[in-house]
């Protein structure tokens, strides 16, 4: 075991809070630290107007890094220059910089909130591993852990990373849906020439896929729903020349099991 005191010495961690930045409810902080840094630095110059959680000079800040429960990337020490009601104007300070989007660790155990004072947690933070180069783009899993919100999909399908592509465009396979707002599933297919890969595409370009039950959320309630709310789940997967019949057959059975046909469970319509 590694702690971060060892590879990281702060002299008074007193003069510091540490930011948790996790899902706000629209968007990750890691798939923004991925899209272009200044978004991230967004998240630590954002204030509420009813909470100074800033309340020292300085600022550590960690990213949950979600695609490993319990894990946080580092993000960076920033220096508060100024104070507003919806504001700060911080420096991201050279010290530790170059551990910026490498450092990955764990064994923060906060309550609710985002900031907190760094020498409670400081003596037992543990190191997790640390990256040979910033994290740039989330690495294609392996099939059987593709479970993500809709929009890192979405950043994911838009930055084209090969690893990704060549894994999702040469297989057919069944997916699902899932409204996290309601609980509500669709269970999908791709078949014929379209892989996964394409048809997740489709989704993240208009937000239905051409489904009828989700043309109609999306006219109902916004392209911007489903973003927010839906989350992507691989459930099997068969290679390019499994018949379509196999496929769709396949396709079937998970709505059954998920009794997604049921108006009160799912948004299939057939």
């Amino acid at each position: 075991m590694i702690k971060l005191n060892q590879i990281m010495p702060i002299d008074c961690p007193s003069n510091y809070k540490m930011h948790i930045a996790k899902y706000n409810g629209n968007t990750n902080p890691l798939d923004d630290f991925i899209e272009n840094f200044d978004y991230w630095v967004g998240w630590n110059t954002w204030r509420s107007e009813k909470t100074n959680r800033f309340t020292r000079r300085y600022v550590i800040s960690f990213i949950d890094f979600y695609p490993q429960k319990g894990t946080f990337l580092f993000g960076g020490i920033f220096e508060i220059l100024n104070t507003y009601p919806d504001h700060y104007d911080i420096r991201l300070c050279d010290e530790y910089k170059d551990f910026i989007g490498r450092l990955k660790v764990k064994n923060i155990n906060t309550p609710r909130g985002s900031a907190f004072f760094f020498e409670n947690y400081y003596d037992v933070i543990e190191v997790v591993e640390v990256l040979d180069k910033s994290y740039s783009s989330h690495i294609f899993p392996g099939y059987e852990q593709i479970d993500f919100p809709f929009a890192t999909i979405k950043t994911i399908i838009n930055r084209n990373p090969q690893d990704w592509k060549s894994a999702l465009e040469s297989i057919k396979g069944i997916y699902m849906l899932t409204d996290t707002e309601n609980g509500k599933r669709y269970i999908g297919s791709a078949y014929g020439d379209c892989g996964i890969w394409s048809r997740w595409s489709q989704y993240c370009s208009n937000g239905h896929g051409g489904n009828k039950e989700l043309c109609a959320l999306v006219e109902q309630k916004g392209y911007d729903y489903v973003e927010k709310n839906f989350k992507f789940t691989l459930l099997e997967i068969h290679p390019m020349f499994t018949s379509d019949e196999t496929i769709i057959l396949r396709e079937s059975f998970w709505k059954e099991v998920m009794m997604s046909r049921n108006k009160k469970f799912g948004y299939n319509s057939n």
